[in-house]
């Protein structure tokens, strides 16, 4: 998911190092890359001993004012075919990657709600 804030005179690095401290003050998350150049962090998300999940978080500088994008490794999406499975039996190995979807989505809406918070702020 995108958010894009107008706002010319917004500070990007402020804004990328406010994400990275999200991330670092979650315990199930570990920021495995930053690159400040890019403004680019990559997080390794592991929710009480599930499987590791990558998340990619980028900031944007735009013409008039900067986005941020958040999202979820690719593999995890395939949890989303979990009902269609079901019918045919399989529905009980897709259990696990529906649950890190949800934990997944909660940290996203939580890290939208700060950035908000952050970006307002500004």
């Amino acid at each position: 998911m995108r958010y894009r804030w107008i706002r010319r005179e917004a500070n990007l690095d402020y804004v990328f190092s406010a994400a990275e401290h999200f991330f670092n003050s979650q315990e199930f998350c570990k920021i495995s890359r930053v690159d400040k150049v890019r403004r680019e962090l990559i997080v390794q998300v592991c929710p009480h001993g599930e499987r590791t999940v990558a998340v990619y978080v980028r900031v944007y500088n735009r013409p008039d004012g900067f986005e941020i994008s958040f999202s979820a490794e690719k593999a995890i999406l395939f949890g989303k075919m979990g009902f269609l499975s079901t019918m045919f039996g399989t529905g009980i190995f897709i259990k696990d990657k529906l649950r890190v979807m949800n934990i997944i989505d909660r940290l996203e809406e939580r890290f939208w709600l700060y950035m908000n918070d952050v970006v307002s702020a500004l």
